[in-house]
């Protein structure tokens, strides 16, 4: 806010000169204007001080989920093709370092995009088991060509007892009798939520927001409603400056790819100024567990997000391998992959690799 009053009287003329001086201040190419007494002053009467109220607190909770039979198996066999995929990335970064040639630059790129690959697909299946086999596009004529979301089959193959992410879903919406917001990566996983909840929660109107949805009919629906529905969103959708400021609560269904988006997420609902008589937000985290000698990947990630080490959408940048990270992970420009490589070492491989005699992983 800008205190003018005083230059109010004095014509267009003297406020267009002033204007001018204050660009050639700010600028720094300026200091002999005679109107500099002036221009100064005025920019100290420009400062407003606010007096902010004292931060509030976004309380933590983690939900802890066993896996069933069926989960289990996709589980341990995608953990374990994610082994595979981080050791063959650590042994092409380090040939590239030794020898930065164009064969050892190719192998390297090719085992990154073999790594995400998997990355994508372990983080996906995490969220619903079925998205661990579900192929979203084919190749038709060598175009790829996307893949409708078989929902009815899904939802009949993978009934509610067997899918793990989706009953603690729904026991913490029965102990949040409010608004909720829902957040996840993948979009498809939020449509298939969606008609579970029907099904089981028929009562609790539930609101999409992706990028394929109304997000502006969606977001006023969940806002003006006086009954306490639900928002599935994915991150994507509700990115900066999205403020979800009648809300109290947020239930996430996977782990952010960085600490920087995770903060983001949780900043959604939590716009102190706007929400006087709030005390406090939670942040919920629905998570897969094995056992505590079972780390996963969603473990992985949470571990650099609390090192707070951001872990960027692509690891590599040309001439580095991975950014460089602090004490919290192994040293190195791959300390994160090697972190995750030495994490899953208790992941045993399939029957049938171990049949046909898999390779070695170290």
């Amino acid at each position: 806010m800008i205190r003018i009053s005083k230059y109010k009287n004095q014509g267009t003329e003297h406020i267009r000169k002033h204007i001018k001086g204050m660009g050639n201040f700010l600028d720094g190419r300026d200091n002999s204007d005679p109107l500099w007494a002036d221009q100064k002053k005025m920019v100290k009467e420009s400062i407003v001080t606010i007096n902010m109220p004292a931060p509030k607190e976004t309380n933590t909770i983690v939900r802890n989920h066993s896996l069933c039979h069926e989960e289990f198996d996709l589980f341990e066999a995608q953990h374990y093709a994610l082994r595979v995929a981080s050791s063959g990335l650590l042994k092409a970064a380090a040939a590239y370092r030794k020898v930065r040639s164009p064969d050892n630059l190719r192998s390297f790129e090719i085992s990154k995009k073999v790594f995400m690959s998997n990355l994508t697909v372990t983080r996906r299946g995490g969220v619903h088991p079925a998205l661990y086999t579900r192929k979203s596009k084919v190749k038709v004529d060598d175009v790829m060509v996307p893949v409708p979301l078989p929902i009815d089959d899904i939802v009949t193959s993978w009934p509610l007892d067997k899918c793990s992410k989706l009953k603690s879903l729904i026991a913490e919406l029965a102990r949040t009798p409010r608004k909720v917001l829902v957040m996840c990566y993948w979009k498809e996983a939020i449509i298939l939520f969606d008609h579970y909840l029907h099904r089981v929660m028929p009562d609790r109107r539930v609101h999409l927001h992706h990028g394929d949805a109304d997000t502006l009919k969606a977001m006023n629906d969940f806002r003006s409603s006086d009954t306490p529905d639900v928002m599935l969103a994915t991150r994507q959708s509700l990115g900066e400056g999205v403020s979800v400021d009648w809300i109290r609560d947020t239930i996430f269904l996977d782990q952010a790819m960085s600490a920087a988006e995770d903060d983001q997420a949780r900043g959604r609902m939590k716009r102190p100024l706007a929400q006087p008589g709030v005390s406090e937000w939670n942040a919920v985290y629905l998570k897969q567990f094995v056992a505590d000698d079972k780390p996963e990947v969603e473990e992985w990630l949470a571990r650099l997000q609390d090192s707070k080490r951001v872990i960027a959408d692509t690891f590599a940048d040309k001439e580095s391998v991975f950014e460089p990270r602090g004490s919290a992970v192994p040293q190195g420009d791959d300390g994160p992959v090697r972190m995750l490589n030495a994490m899953l070492v208790w992941v045993p491989p399939p029957p049938e690799a171990s049949a046909q005699g898999s390779k070695s992983v170290p």
